[in-house]
């Protein structure tokens, strides 16, 4: 991330179980978030399978380098498959990182610093018990702004942004509903951008 931004990334300990893994839900502001989140991981030691949009897995080299970090082609079309993936991932004790906002949205879409959440993460935290931890990335849009080409290089440290992976685990109780689920994911993801802006 040198000339882009300074990252700050919180402590997190991951406990994988076998036929339990870890679902980390992460809020969507940038082109750069999957950098981020590959810092964060391995800050963390983890090496988990992530949901992106399918359509990424057919340009030149970025196809193949999603294919080797354990990218799972999710979006229109490829529900089902990518739902079926992640939960064998799960039930493998594997960890698996998602976006539930889909994309990148626009700030007036954001009233609560969370835009609205599809049901993939709550469905798979329901139906495998695992548990989530929730990852606010702030501030990854000042670094990458929506919509640009190519991240802000800036070349005096004093003007580059300040990044910040906030972290807080939520479990499933074993009677959870998915709409409980999803509300908590909310709540939790909208608490830590709140905390940390």
């Amino acid at each position: 991330m040198k000339g882009i931004a300074k990252v700050e990334i919180d402590e997190a300990r991951f406990t994988p179980k076998k036929g339990r893994g870890v679902i980390v839900v992460a809020n969507h502001r940038s082109m750069i978030d999957l950098f981020i989140g590959l810092l964060a991981f391995r800050h963390w030691r983890i090496y988990p399978y992530m949901f992106v949009r399918a359509d990424y897995f057919r340009l030149p080299v970025v196809g193949q380098l999603l294919r080797a970090i354990g990218g799972i082609p999710a979006g229109r079309g490829h529900g089902r498959e990518a739902l079926y993936r992640a939960v064998e991932v799960l039930r493998d004790g594997h960890v698996l990182a998602l976006a539930p906002e889909g994309r990148i949205p626009g700030s007036e879409e954001r009233s609560d610093g969370i835009a609205e959440l599809r049901r993939g993460a709550a469905h798979l935290a329901v139906s495998t018990g695992a548990p989530l931890l929730l990852v606010g990335l702030i501030n990854t849009d000042a670094a990458w702004p929506r919509g640009a080409a190519l991240p802000r290089v800036r070349l005096s440290p004093g003007r580059r942004p300040t990044i910040s992976v906030s972290a807080q685990w939520l479990s499933t109780p074993p009677d959870a509903k998915e709409t409980e689920v999803l509300r908590e994911i909310r709540t939790g993801l909208a608490s830590i951008l709140a905390r940390t802006e």
